[in-house]
C-alpha cells in the first residue's frame, strides 16, 4: 500500500514536537516552545493564554489512570488539566521547582516530577509529597526520565551522573560497567518488562531474567 504524508499547517512549524498521546480519541501534542494542543478530527485547539497557561515550553505530557492530563513546563511547574478546570502545580503550593523536565505516573498512581536542577518529587494517589535529591541518595539533581519496571521499582535517568532506582522510597544507585555515559536520555519497559536506556552515545538493553 502507499503512504500518504500531509503536514498538518495549523500547528506552529518552528517549534519542536516534544510528546503526542492519545485520550478518548483525541491527540495531545506539546511543544518546546509553539505550547500545547489538542486534536479532535479537524479541530485544532490551542491551550495557552486564555487558559491560564503562559509558557508554551512544554517538557512532558501524559494521561493519568483518571485519564487526566498532565504537562510539565519549563519555567512554571505542571498543569494538570481535566474535564472541569486547569490546576496548576508550583512552588507556591508545593512542588520543588518550577523548571521540570519529566512528568510520569506508576502502577500505584504516585506523579513523579522530574526537575531540572532539584531532584524528583513524588506525590502519592493520598496527596503527600516527598523529595529526593543527592542530599539524600539521588545520583544527579538534573532529571531526564522515569520509567517504572516490572518490580515496582522506579528508575531515575538523570543528566550528569547515570540511573538511581528508588524501591519503597530507598534510593540505590545502578551501577554496571558497560553503561559508561552517565547522560540519560530516556528510559522504557517494553512489553517483555526489558529496560530500554538512551543515552547521548546509544542505546542500551537491561534483559529481563524473572
Amino acid at each position: 500500500t502507499d503512504n500518504k504524508i500531509s503536514y498538518l499547517n495549523k500547528l506552529p512549524n518552528n517549534y519542536t514536537v516534544s510528546h503526542i498521546i492519545v485520550v478518548n480519541n483525541k491527540m495531545w501534542v506539546s511543544s518546546l516552545g509553539g505550547g500545547l494542543f489538542s486534536i479532535e478530527g479537524n479541530l485544532v485547539k490551542n491551550y495557552g493564554k486564555e487558559y491560564g497557561i503562559f509558557n508554551n515550553m512544554i517538557s512532558g505530557l501524559i494521561s493519568d489512570h483518571e485519564k487526566n492530563i498532565w504537562f510539565s513546563t519549563i519555567g512554571s511547574g505542571t498543569y494538570i488539566i481535566n474535564t472541569k478546570k486547569i490546576q496548576t502545580l508550583t512552588t507556591n503550593n508545593g512542588i520543588t521547582d518550577n523548571l521540570i523536565h519529566t512528568v510520569y505516573e506508576d502502577s500505584k498512581n504516585n506523579i513523579w516530577i522530574g526537575t531540572a536542577y532539584k531532584g524528583i518529587d513524588k506525590i502519592s494517589s493520598n496527596g503527600e509529597l516527598i523529595h529526593f535529591e543527592k542530599e539524600n541518595g539521588l545520583s544527579d539533581n538534573s532529571i531526564n526520565s522515569i520509567c517504572e519496571d516490572s518490580q515496582g521499582r522506579v528508575w531515575i535517568g538523570t543528566q550528569n551522573n547515570g540511573i538511581s532506582i528508588i524501591n519503597k522510597d530507598k534510593i540505590e544507585y545502578y551501577n554496571d560497567p558497560i553503561l559508561s555515559d552517565k547522560t540519560i536520555k530516556s528510559i522504557f519497559k517494553d512489553s517483555k518488562n526489558n529496560i530500554w536506556i538512551g543515552t547521548l552515545k546509544g542505546l542500551y538493553k537491561i534483559i529481563n531474567d524473572s
